[in-house]
């Protein structure tokens, strides 16, 4: 049976893979008319867990452009491809929390879209990939974007 989602969770980080799965989750939201949520998540414990001090305000404010830089390239993706309900947000803390706790529960997110690996290879050696907690965890469907060379 054909699953209507209405509204659909993606998880932006900057790399090439987040971007394929901001597309394909551009091209469901599209075909179920649904609203599209783009988040990056600047996580303020991974410093920490590496051994490094925690992040200060300007390299905080540093990782915000960047962020914004990476959500502008998705808005201007959906306007090209003429698709319009789409909110991007900056949020701090856990991209595992956000992704699969907080956003689902505020939004009422009924598909959560993440690239298969991202742009913290250390994070997934140490405390395994966002990818793979999404699928364990949520309580929506997930879709994992495989990589494509």
């Amino acid at each position: 049976m054909f699953q209507n989602y209405e509204c659909i969770l993606v998880g932006i980080d900057g790399s090439r893979q987040a971007f394929e799965a901001f597309k394909v989750a551009c091209a469901i939201a599209k075909r179920n008319q649904a609203f599209l949520l783009a988040v990056h998540v600047i996580d303020q414990n991974l410093p920490r867990m590496i051994g490094f001090s925690p992040i200060n305000d300007s390299l905080y404010d540093r990782e915000e452009k960047l962020a914004e830089s990476y959500l502008s390239v998705c808005r201007e993706y959906a306007y090209e491809n003429h698709f319009a309900p789409l909110k991007t947000l900056v949020v701090q803390g856990s991209a595992r929390s956000v992704l699969v706790d907080e956003l689902p529960q505020k939004y009422r997110v009924d598909l959560i879209v993440v690239g298969q690996s991202g742009l913290h290879a250390l994070e997934r050696v140490m405390i395994g990939s966002v990818a793979d907690y999404v699928i364990h965890q949520a309580s929506c469907d997930c879709l994992i974007v495989p990589y494509k060379c």
